[in-house]
């Protein structure tokens, strides 16, 4: 699963930068270029934490990264 573009969309969608999402959740910016590049894969843990913070569910990233395949 590659989640990384859709995750950038989202964050950008909401008008959040790497820089502000990370000082919420402690995720370091590197960790979150990293992910939106998809040269790593999230723990289920970040994963939540990056989500609960832009305040999208998982079922609504999926969604947006099927949509997007489409």
């Amino acid at each position: 699963m590659d989640i990384g573009i859709s995750f950038k969309n989202l964050r950008e969608g909401k008008g959040k930068s790497v820089y502000a999402l990370s000082k919420e959740t402690g995720v370091s910016e590197n960790h979150i270029h990293s992910i939106e590049k998809g040269s790593t894969q999230p723990s289920v843990a970040i994963l939540e934490r990056l989500l609960n913070a832009l305040a999208v569910s998982y079922t609504h990233l999926r969604a947006h990264e099927t949509r997007r395949h489409l």
